[in-house]
């Protein structure tokens, strides 16, 4: 199992650049390329000498344990001889043939389409299509990803029902890290675009649907490309998991984390209505139904994430997780309560 790394947020770049510059490191401009966030499913495929391996987030898929159809949709003889050819390709591109046969090369990409996800103008596409958005491999002997750049597939695996997102319209921002006022100057230009991409989705529009759109993954580039600590996403007001201030100018680009007074304003900050329903998407994932036996299972997932996707909160505001965890698990509870109680209906 390879995963694909966290993407954070823009104020966890900025504390993450902060804590180098403490430590004597000069941060100065970043340049970041913007790309669409497609609202689908986590997949990918490790390309093995003895076989392609399809993954989703947190597990391996066979066609028996599969994951909204992804296993079969990679293992159907014909798509995974297009997906060996798109593998030879990219090895050749991205220059890592010289590495060896036996390197696992890894196609990361979001499963989109009909039935995977709602209130997204992709879920209106045709057909189910696998878009990928990063490519890498092991360094050898070692757990370290080796990012490469994802080149441009066009029409050639279409048939196929695999793209690149490469293929859709991108952004170039520059932020710089040394100077406070031109990094609000960037964070604003980054909200504009993102409020664009919830309006209407670039992926779907490409198909010719209307419709919302997820955000935009910000990829640092030039010798920063492949630091993974400078990845981050910013979310359209639709799927922010996080209720961020009402007065705030900037929702999905916040540069620091939020000022939360007590428990209570921090749970109602953290365990937001899409952050629960995440959960539920997970369970799914993981191959479990809603039923009280899992309760267990949706709790682990809802504390973990809050954990680690507030943390720069839990640091700020003076919190501790042993004081907002019995809240964070209550109001799980009950969403998990409240879901059952529709399903028994």
């Amino acid at each position: 199992m390879i995963k694909f790394s966290h993407i954070g947020q823009l104020h966890n770049v900025v504390q993450t650049m902060l804590a180098r510059r403490s430590f004597g490191v000069e941060t100065g401009v970043v340049a970041f390329r913007g790309t669409v966030k497609l609202h689908g499913s986590n997949a990918s495929v490790v390309c093995l000498p003895e076989g392609l391996q399809p993954q989703s987030r947190n597990r391996t898929l066979e066609l028996g344990t599969d994951n909204l159809g992804f296993a079969g949709f990679v293992l159907d003889p014909s798509r995974a001889a297009a997906i060996r050819t798109l593998e030879g390709e990219l090895r050749a591109a991205i220059g890592i043939t010289e590495l060896g046969a036996d390197r696992p090369l890894v196609l990361f990409g979001e499963w989109i389409g009909p039935g995977v996800q709602k209130r997204v103008g992709i879920c209106d596409l045709p057909a189910r299509q696998w878009v990928l958005f990063a490519v890498a491999t092991l360094d050898e002997g070692a757990e370290h990803k080796r990012w490469f750049p994802l080149p441009e597939f066009g029409e050639r695996y279409a048939e196929q029902g695999i793209y690149s997102v490469a293929d859709a319209p991108s952004w170039t921002v520059s932020l710089d890290f040394g100077d406070r006022a031109a990094l609000e100057l960037g964070a604003d230009a980054i909200e504009e675009l993102t409020n664009r991409v919830d309006g209407r989705c670039p992926w779907a529009a490409r198909f010719g649907i209307e419709g919302v759109g997820e955000g935009i993954v910000w990829t640092p580039q030039g010798a920063h490309f492949g630091d993974s600590d400078l990845l981050f996403k910013s979310k359209g007001k639709q799927h922010q998991i996080t209720r961020r201030d009402p007065g705030s100018k900037r929702k999905a680009a916040a540069l620091d984390p939020e000022q939360l007074a007590n428990v209570e304003v921090f749970v109602i900050f953290a365990v937001t209505e899409a952050r629960l329903e995440q959960g539920f998407e997970v369970l799914a994932e993981a191959g479990l139904s809603v039923e009280m036996r899992n309760l267990g299972a949706y709790l682990k997932w809802l504390g973990n994430d809050v954990r680690r996707e507030c943390a720069a909160e839990l640091e700020v505001n003076g919190l501790e997780w042993g004081q907002v965890s019995r809240a964070v698990t209550n109001a799980g509870k009950s969403c998990f309560r409240k879901r059952l109680e529709q399903f028994a209906f």
